[in-house]
């Protein structure tokens, strides 16, 4: 399994001996290859790197986090053709039928369900993740509305299949 973790404190949180910052993580969120049911590669039984790199024309690099997972790197750098592009972008040419890239499934999870796109395993390589995390001070109380916006989060993210439970989860 590959997963892309970037965890950004602020300065000020980080370098602050009275209060240190803790991060919670919230979710975690699969990032499929998609394209729409008539591409050429969600009519294969197999997909595989080499041939996203060949069909995807182009395959679609989109910055899910702050710099590119280094598999999604990888495969641009073999494809025919890539193009940088906004995630609206992305899912505009991909429900037309004419480019794929790794989508976060929250911003795809509609035209999932409607059928309008197809994840796509890749057989040659682990699933792509991502990972959020909520970054706060860890000796100071969280305000109410604070505390309300990370148990809507935390709901959303439940509903959405993005949570796993373990016994050593722990409330932020």
């Amino acid at each position: 399994m590959q997963v892309q973790t970037k965890l950004v404190v602020p300065r000020r949180l980080r370098d602050s001996a009275e209060s240190p910052a803790t991060a919670g993580r919230l979710w975690r969120e699969p990032v499929p290859l998609v394209a729409a049911p008539g591409h050429p590669l969600a009519r294969r039984r197999s997909v595989t790197r080499d041939d996203i790199a060949r069909l995807a024309r182009p395959f679609l690099r989109l910055r899910w986090w702050r710099t590119h997972h280094v598999e999604v790197d990888r495969i641009a750098g073999r494809a025919e053709r890539a193009i940088d592009v906004p995630m609206e972008t992305a899912r505009a040419l991909a429900l037309r039928g004419v480019a794929v890239g790794f989508v976060p499934r929250t911003y795809i999870a509609d035209e999932l369900a409607a059928g309008s796109l197809v994840a796509l395993a890749v057989r040659d390589m682990a699933p792509l993740w991502r990972d959020s995390a909520l970054v706060r001070r860890s000796r100071v109380a969280a305000a109410p509305v604070i505390a309300t916006t990370i148990d809507a989060l935390r709901a959303l993210a439940a509903r959405l299949g993005l949570v796993r439970r373990t016994s050593r989860a722990r409330r932020s």
